[in-house]
C-alpha cells in the first residue's frame, strides 16, 4: 500500500483550489464584462444619437441633448468599470462602482421620465 504525505495532499488540494478559484473568477469577470458591455452599448446608443426617440408612457418623445449628456456619463462610467474588471476582480470596489453606476442610471432615466425596474 503506497504511503502519501498528508502535507503533500494538503498542498495538492490547495493548488487545485487556487486553480479552480482562478478559473471561476475569470469566468465571473468575463460574465460581468459581458453584462456591462450590454449596458455600455445601450447607453452609448442613447448618447450617440443612434436612438432619436424614446417611448415614455405610451408617447414617443425625442431624446434631448441634456439626456444624451447624462447617458454619455453612464457609458463612460461603464467603460471605466469594464477596464477595471479586465485587470482584476475587486469585489468591494466593484460594489461601490455598481452603486455609482446605478445612481447615474437612475439620474439619467428619472429626468427623462423612464422608470427603472429590476429584472
Amino acid at each position: 500500500m503506497p504511503k502519501f504525505s498528508r502535507k503533500r495532499m494538503i498542498l495538492t488540494r490547495l493548488e487545485r483550489l487556487k486553480r479552480d478559484l482562478e478559473a471561476g473568477s475569470r469566468e465571473l469577470r468575463l460574465s460581468l464584462i459581458e453584462r456591462l458591455e450590454e449596458i455600455f452599448n445601450l447607453a452609448s446608443d442613447l448618447a450617440g444619437g443612434r436612438v432619436e426617440t424614446q417611448t415614455e408612457g405610451g408617447v414617443r418623445a425625442r431624446v434631448s441633448l441634456a439626456e444624451r449628456w447624462r447617458w454619455t456619463r453612464v457609458a463612460a462610467h461603464t467603460a471605466k468599470m469594464i477596464a477595471g474588471l479586465s485587470e482584476s476582480l475587486d469585489e468591494r470596489a466593484l460594489n461601490e462602482q455598481l452603486m455609482e453606476l446605478e445612481a447615474l442610471i437612475r439620474e439619467a432615466a428619472g429626468r427623462s421620465g423612464l422608470q427603472v425596474t429590476e429584472a
